[in-house]
C-alpha cells in the first residue's frame, strides 16, 4: 500500500474499510462504477485522501490509525539530524582552511628558513584550494539543509492545525457537513505524503 502497511493485516482492513465507508457509501457505488476511467482514477486518488486522512485524524484521537507512522515527525527529527550534522561539516571545513591558511602563511613569512625548506608549499597551496571548494559546497548543503528543515517545520505546524480544526469541528458536531471535512482530511493526507516523499 501507499502507507507502507500490509492489506492482508484484518484492523488495517477494517479501518479503511470503515473509512471509505463513510467517504463512499455502498448506495453510491453503481454511479462511481460508472464514470469514465480518467474520472475514476482521480476520484481513487481523492477517496485514497480522504481514507488516509480519516486515519490520521483517528490516530491523533486515540481511536484508530493503527500502524501508520508519524512522517511528519519522523522528518522533524531527521531534517534537525542532518542540519546538525552539516553544521559539524561546515564548522570542521572552516576549521580545515584556517589552518591551512595559517601554515601556508607562516611558510611564506619564513621564506630561505631551513626550518621550512622542505615544507612542500605548492602541495599546501593546492589542499587549501581543494578545502576552500569543500567549505564552499558545505556552505551551500548547510543552507539546503536548513531551508529543508525549515519547510518540515512549517509542513508540522500545518498538519498539527488541520488535526485542531478537525477535532473542533467534529467534537462538536454530530452530522459534520463533507465540504469542510473532506478538504481538511486530504491536506492530512498530502502533508503525511509530502514529508514520505522527501525520503526522511
Amino acid at each position: 500500500t501507499q502507507t507502507g502497511q500490509s492489506p492482508q493485516n484484518e484492523v488495517y482492513q477494517k479501518e479503511v474499510g470503515a473509512a471509505l465507508e463513510s467517504v463512499l457509501p455502498r448506495a453510491n457505488l453503481h454511479a462511481f462504477t460508472a464514470l469514465a476511467y480518467s474520472d475514476k482514477r482521480a476520484r481513487l486518488n481523492d477517496l485514497h485522501n480522504y481514507v488516509l486522512g480519516i486515519r490520521l485524524f483517528n490516530k491523533k484521537i486515540g481511536k484508530g490509525g493503527t500502524g501508520l507512522v508519524d512522517q511528519l515527525r519522523e522528518a522533524a527529527v531527521a531534517t534537525q539530524e542532518l542540519a546538525g550534522a552539516v553544521l559539524e561539516q561546515l564548522q570542521q571545513a572552516a576549521r580545515d582552511v584556517e589552518e591551512y591558511e595559517a601554515v601556508i602563511s607562516f611558510v611564506l613569512g619564513n621564506e630561505g628558513s631551513p626550518m621550512v625548506a622542505d615544507v612542500p608549499l605548492k602541495r599546501l597551496q593546492d589542499e587549501l584550494t581543494n578545502r576552500r571548494q569543500y567549505l564552499s559546497f558545505v556552505q551551500s548543503f548547510e543552507v539546503e539543509a536548513a531551508n529543508g528543515k525549515d519547510v518540515v517545520h512549517h509542513l508540522l505546524n500545518e498538519f498539527e492545525q488541520d488535526l485542531d480544526d478537525l477535532k473542533e469541528l467534529v467534537g462538536r458536531k454530530s452530522a459534520v457537513p463533507k465540504e469542510r471535512v473532506y478538504p481538511l482530511f486530504e491536506g492530512l493526507a498530502k502533508k503525511w505524503a509530502e514529508a514520505e516523499e522527501m525520503g526522511l
